[in-house]
This record gives C-alpha cells, sequence and structure tokens, in this order.
C-alpha cells in the first residue's frame, strides 16, 4: 500500500523548478510523432506530419511562467477549496 510521504515546502519548490526546467528543454517534436509502421495503408495515405506551431509554443510559454508563480497557485488552491464546499470543481474552475 502506497504511504502519504510530508514534504517541505523547499522541496516541492526545487522539484517544480526542475520539472519546469525539462519541460524547457524537452523536445516537443515528439508529441507529434506517429510510428507509421502501426498504421493501416489507406491512413498512411493520408497521414500528415504536425508540428508545435508558434501559438501553441507561446500558450506552453506562458503555461509555464504562470505555474511558477507561488503565490497566485497557493491563493488559487485556497479559494478552490473553500468553494469546493459549496460548487463542483468544474464549476470552480470555469
Amino acid at each position: 500500500m502506497n504511504t502519504y510521504r510530508r514534504r517541505g515546502l523547499a522541496k516541492v519548490i526545487a522539484e517544480k523548478a526542475l520539472l519546469s526546467e525539462s519541460l524547457k528543454n524537452l523536445n516537443k517534436a515528439t508529441w507529434y510523432s506517429v510510428d507509421k509502421s502501426q498504421l493501416d495503408n489507406d491512413v498512411f495515405s493520408s497521414f500528415v506530419q504536425m508540428h508545435a506551431d508558434a501559438d501553441t509554443e507561446r500558450f506552453l510559454d506562458d503555461s509555464i511562467e504562470q505555474s511558477d508563480r507561488l503565490l497566485p497557485q497557493v491563493w488559487k488552491s485556497m479559494v478552490s477549496s473553500f468553494l469546493n464546499v459549496f460548487m463542483t470543481k468544474t464549476s470552480i474552475n470555469g
């Protein structure tokens, strides 16, 4: 059985920084790659390789920057916990 272990805030922040950095350095082209040998011939003939466009890259960069902001994340978590008593999580997130 898995047990929950508390972690210190400093450790959580350090882990978050490492994860954010690894996401920035990640080869995002792999998200769009397909093993063409697994496709049927009719699908393979119509397959078009795609890639992340500038808007997608900007969205990812903005998301990483926003998730790195500690105080807004703590505030959102507290407000969400409070509102969860009255509303569903889907309604809270808008």
